[in-house]
């Protein structure tokens, strides 16, 4: 095994997360090759296989050719990270599996951690993490905190998450935030558009959207709209009506949506593409507001993740988002004009309190620089 120091990942179910946390590491040791220290190995777990790597390549191809030793895709890794996830139930009963079993699961892979990469490992990177790594210094980055959402959630009186679990999952969610060096929370988040909120701890940092603003795509689109495919509901029924206006229709999984183009997420950054649908998660969100392409998103369910349901609200406080159900017109009447605007003066205004778009850059400085600074009060 190399003894190149390595940071390690810690990131929750899902695509997004992991893409993120990735673009986070790559600014980290970009940031730190500057400052004059080591790059580090980044151990990932391999939770989904061959679509993982796959996704890896379409995204990160170029470093990956570069630096092909930075990339560790770690698949026990992934077997433990895995079991911890929230799949094919309810979120109710994944929540009771989560608060019953959380310090197994984070017993047993900081044990793993330790036996297979023992001092090499100089840091943690979490993303919205699930489990605890035991690892310091660790930097938590997320769009808010799992505390927040079921604290939230209490006030919902939602049959399916019954308060004494909600107050369990809060009272372990506090123990494992705390436990992290700095909280970089982005903005927009699921709770950041609140005048009345306060900092979640005082070691917390906000900061533009943890996302890196996409690159144009290759080739133009024709006009259409993009769908991201993640177990939405009535898909079938927008996908008529957009191709009955006219729309061809992108998607990142044609055989999912029952018909449509393959096309990689970028493409939402071309002027030819009027909407992007997708579930409410915040990926999706940035990635939209980047590319100032409105969002469609489906009502929440309530056997979904809560934190859809307060990500939903957050998006249309903001304006930078719409609904769509069954029972209504999937596709504005506008044409998403007013979304368009408030998107532009949205990002105007992150441009004027940070200077740019990208939280992946302010939060992998601050946290190269906090690493650097940690090494040289060792020597």
């Amino acid at each position: 095994m190399s003894d190149r120091p390595c940071l390690v990942t810690n990131f929750a179910y899902g695509t997004g997360p992991y893409l993120r946390i990735t673009e986070l590491a790559l600014s980290v040791n970009d940031h730190l090759e500057r400052l004059g220290h080591p790059r580090h190995r980044i151990v990932l777990p391999l939770v989904y296989g061959s679509k993982q790597r796959r996704i890896m390549r379409e995204e990160f191809g170029e470093e990956m050719d570069a630096r092909p030793e930075e990339f560790v895709l770690d698949e026990t890794l992934g077997d433990l990270f895995r079991e911890t996830f929230y799949g094919d139930e309810s979120y109710g009963s994944y929540l009771r599996r989560w608060v019953g079993s959380f310090e197994e699961w984070s017993d047993r892979i900081s044990g793993y951690l330790r036996e297979e990469y023992g001092d090499s490992i100089g840091f943690e990177l979490a993303r919205a993490p699930r489990v605890s790594l035991d690892v310091s210094p660790s930097y938590y980055t997320s769009f808010g905190y799992l505390s927040e959402i079921f604290e939230e959630e209490r006030g919902e009186a939602n049959p399916r998450l019954p308060d004494d679990l909600l107050a369990a999952a809060a009272d372990l969610a506090v123990e494992t935030e705390r436990e992290h060096d700095r909280q970089f929370i982005s903005v927009p988040g699921t709770f950041t558009h609140r005048p009345d909120r306060t900092p979640g701890y005082d070691t917390e940092q906000l900061v533009p959207p943890l996302m890196e603003p996409p690159e144009p795509p290759e080739a133009e689109p024709d006009r259409g709209i993009y769908v991201t495919v993640s177990g939405i509901p009535g898909l079938e029924a927008l996908y008529r009506e957009a191709r009955s206006l006219g729309y061809r229709v992108y998607t990142n999984d044609p055989d999912a949506l029952g018909g449509g183009v393959k096309a990689l997420p970028s493409v939402v950054t071309s002027d030819a593409i009027e909407f992007h649908v997708a579930r409410a998660g915040w990926g999706s969100v940035w990635l939209s507001l980047f590319a100032e392409t409105p969002l469609l998103m489906p009502t929440w369910r309530p056997s979904d993740d809560p934190e859809i349901r307060h990500n939903v609200r957050a998006i249309e406080a903001l304006g930078i988002g719409n609904t769509f159900n069954e029972d209504r017109a999937k596709i504005p009447s506008d044409r998403g004009k007013r979304i368009r605007s408030n998107m532009r003066d949205f990002k105007d205004q992150l441009r004027t309190d940070y200077g740019t778009l990208s939280g992946i850059g302010v939060a992998g400085e601050r946290i190269a620089t906090d690493v650097g600074d940690r090494e040289g009060a060792k020597r």
